[in-house]
């Protein structure tokens, strides 16, 4: 059986561990990125939130370098894109977009979530103990609880298209994407949550059948981020118990 090449058969954990990146710093981390800053319940996640982790996912996870140059990435909802298709034409010097480009555009209905670790709850709007902190002031001693609902699960839409003038272009994205979906699934990340993010479809829209007009490739991808949303304002905290200490 051949040998792996390239992987490292001596770590030094002492080194690692005087940079502060123990086993035990890298959990405490990963729970200071879930829960808000200056408090001990986790970041709110809204549905601007879920478009603005899928717009960085496809930024910097799927980003493309073509001549030396990152192809940039823009987002637009159906109205705008309705504008785009009747008003654009690809000139340069400043004035509009030069090809190569990205474009997001975002379904506007939402969809309950297919995300099967948090499609089942208890019916009604039950809080849960998200954390428990103990209190004193002196005299009393007690229990703070913070209390979180069950996230809802939804499911939103987005089309992701790259535009070029060269089939060299699109197969250099299309390399980028098939790398990160191999395992079917990705992930961004969204106020501290990781989300999946599905790769649906892809399809060709490329404008190629007039001899008279300038030719272009469009390629189609279709995503589906299994989201949720987190309200901050359905969040609670209560003094659960407080004991008094008499001294005799």
């Amino acid at each position: 059986m051949a040998k792996v090449s390239g992987y490292k058969k001596n770590i030094n954990i002492n080194e690692i561990m005087a940079k502060g990146l123990s086993p035990i710093d890298n959990r405490e981390n990963l729970m200071h990125r879930i829960t808000d800053k200056d408090t001990y319940l986790p970041n709110g996640v809204l549905h601007y939130d879920l478009d603005k982790g899928f717009k960085e996912f496809v930024t910097n996870t799927l980003s493309v370098t073509i001549d030396g140059k990152v192809v940039p990435v823009f987002m637009l909802n159906i109205q705008k894109w309705g504008e785009f298709t009747q008003t654009w034409e690809f000139v340069n010097e400043d004035k509009t977009i030069d090809m190569p480009f990205i474009t997001i555009v975002r379904h506007p209905d939402t969809k309950p979530g297919t995300n099967s670790n948090l499609l089942y709850n208890i019916p009604g709007n039950k809080t849960y103990v998200y954390s428990e902190v103990p209190t004193w002031d002196g005299v009393r001693k007690g229990v703070t609880l913070y209390k979180i609902p069950h996230p809802t699960p939804i499911d939103i839409f987005y089309d992701v298209r790259i535009f070029s003038k060269t089939q060299t272009d699109l197969n250099s994205f299309n390399r980028i994407t098939s790398k990160v979906f191999r395992s079917l699934e990705a992930y961004t990340n969204v106020n501290g949550h990781y989300i999946p993010i599905l790769l649906e479809n892809t399809s060709d829209e490329s404008q190629i059948g007039d001899t008279e007009q300038r030719k272009f490739y469009v390629q189609l991808y279709e995503f589906t981020l299994q989201g949720f949303l987190l309200d901050p304002e359905d969040f609670i905290v209560i003094d659960a118990i407080n004991r008094i200490k008499i001294s005799t």
